[in-house]
């Protein structure tokens, strides 16, 4: 899965995953649910971590304003923190990431 950058969103997501664990389906649903909520909203920054410390990573976070990664972001889900994978609860997740807009 490549990044998606969208000259005319007005905001990126950048997504940090574990592709040795297989969660690079957890991130094509993730985007999807994101789509059909906030339609074209998004540029989407996608980085499979291959370091030994990323094992079992799925961070997702928010760029406000900003086109691509770079910056401060909002950090709305941590497999690590949470324990449970984004899509265990969209409902929350979509929340979050509507929180960190406003």
């Amino acid at each position: 899965i490549e990044s998606r950058i969208k000259e005319s969103a007005p905001h990126s997501i950048k997504f940090l995953y574990c592709g040795n664990c297989g969660y690079v389906i957890e991130v094509i649903e993730a985007i999807a649910v994101i789509e059909t909520v906030f339609s074209g909203q998004f540029s989407y920054c996608i980085y499979d971590d291959t370091t030994p410390s990323g094992n079992g990573r799925l961070v997702c976070t928010v760029y406000k304003g900003q086109k691509n990664d770079h910056g401060e972001g909002v950090m709305i889900h941590s497999k690590a923190s949470s324990g449970q994978y984004i899509a265990a609860d969209y409902p929350t997740f979509l929340a979050l990431l509507e929180d960190a807009l406003n």
